[in-house]
């Protein structure tokens, strides 16, 4: 293992810790069963509620941490030798994409709902991929498929219609602009 994927993994942890800070265990609250439910507003967590966390939350974490650092590896790869040929490294992004929604659906269910957009690297370097073959359209399809997993790839899919040359219908319009006012919004809050 190289020693930044060893930093990487460190750091990883460190803030999956601070993750759980909050649900440190608390025994007297313990109940004599041990159940997979995740806690429902509890402030303290329970040793099951800890548990869930750990046989079910974290290996799915795990996974996802690899297969993102497997994709950008192999991104890394093909960037220096500048050679975009690799069909494998679709199916490499699509089991990442597919990860990455288990991961989302894991963390609602856990952590609760969370409505604001984050990055996922499975789509970004997916899209990239496409765009670096000229397979613009297909960049396009990416970038939508993103917006609508909440994943903030507004600006990606604003010029992967100009690059493809033509003009953006009224879906995309709309992702165009929901990314645009969310950035916006949040540029306003940062000043």
């Amino acid at each position: 293992m190289r020693w930044f994927q060893e930093i990487r993994k460190k750091r990883e942890l460190k803030k999956f810790l601070k993750e759980i800070e909050p649900y440190k265990i608390d025994s007297a609250a313990s109940p004599k069963k041990t159940t997979s439910k995740p806690p429902s507003g509890r402030k303290r967590a329970t040793e099951a509620d800890f548990y869930h966390l750990m046989n079910t939350i974290q290996p799915l974490h795990k996974k996802w941490v690899d297969i993102n650092e497997d994709i950008e590896i192999r991104w890394s790869k093909m960037y220096r030798s500048q050679n975009f040929n690799d069909p494998s490294f679709i199916d490499l992004c699509r089991k990442g994409i597919a990860l990455d929604r288990k991961v989302e659906k894991a963390d609602a269910e856990y952590y609760g709902a969370n409505n604001r957009p984050r990055s996922a690297v499975a789509y970004k370097r997916l899209a990239m991929y496409f765009e670096k073959n000229g397979q613009f359209e297909e960049a396009v399809e990416v970038c939508k498929e993103a917006i609508r997993c909440n994943v903030n790839e507004g600006r990606r899919l604003e010029r992967m219609i100009k690059k493809a040359k033509r003009q953006p219908d009224d879906e995309e319009s709309r992702l165009i602009e929901y990314f645009a006012d969310y950035t916006n919004s949040n540029m306003k809050k940062v000043r």
